[in-house]
């Protein structure tokens, strides 16, 4: 009887068995490369998903944010450079008509407010402070023109100071606004697009302390 114990094996490689293991390594090979291509497709595929997203989420800021600048300048034109013009032609004690904007003058702001809060925090800021100093001021001229159309139009005579302060006070507020969402919308800010580059109605102190800000908000954005 062998002295060997029954469980011996013969430990020697076959061609056979060599070739098989050289079948399974190659199998496990192609394996490995197809799991690993095809997650290496999905994270490109998963990627360029958010990449487009991104996109269209800036897209969509920027268009909003164009439609805020016109509807700011417009404001300006119509209920702030023209109300110092006609201010300023008035005679004393007289009581100018002035064109009123009615309960809701930023229809643009107020569809898409939402869309301030994901802009960077200067810019946001800016907006919001002149839409809400803005929505102050169409308030006063609609107090005013509805006492000038009253059965005793005198007693407006106390809030046309008040308008023509108001309106004094937003050019700066209108002239940052513009000037900085053109910067974020890549839209030249020139008096010949825009009322509010005109700097009118504001004295030089003024008109180089906006132009500061807006040169050191520019630098930001390209930061």
């Amino acid at each position: 009887m062998s002295a060997d114990p029954w469980f011996a094996f013969d430990h020697k490689l076959s061609w056979d068995g060599l070739l098989t293991f050289i079948g399974g390594l190659l199998a496990f090979l192609g394996i490995f490369y197809q799991v690993h291509h095809a997650d290496a497709g999905l994270r490109s595929q998963l990627q360029a998903e958010k990449d487009a997203r991104l996109q269209e989420h800036d897209e969509k800021n920027r268009a909003v944010s164009t439609a805020m600048l016109f509807e700011i300048d417009r404001f300006y034109r119509l209920y702030i450079a023209n109300v110092l013009k006609i201010a300023a032609s008035t005679e004393r004690g007289a009581l100018p008509a002035l064109e009123s904007p009615g309960p809701s003058p930023f229809p643009v702001y107020a569809t898409n407010c939402g869309y301030v809060g994901e802009l960077d925090t200067q810019l946001a800021q800016t907006i919001v402070d002149f839409y809400a100093s803005g929505q102050r001021h169409a308030f006063r001229i609609c107090n005013y023109q509805d006492k000038r159309n009253s059965s005793n139009p005198n007693s407006s005579g106390a809030l046309l100071p008040e308008v023509k302060g108001s309106a004094e006070n937003l050019v700066p507020l209108a002239y940052i606004a513009c000037a900085y969402l053109c910067e974020y919308t890549g839209t030249k800010f020139t008096p010949n697009q825009f009322e509010t580059a005109k700097r009118e109605y504001m004295d030089d102190v003024t008109v180089q302390a906006a132009q500061d800000a807006v040169k050191a908000y520019r630098a930001k954005l390209k930061r």
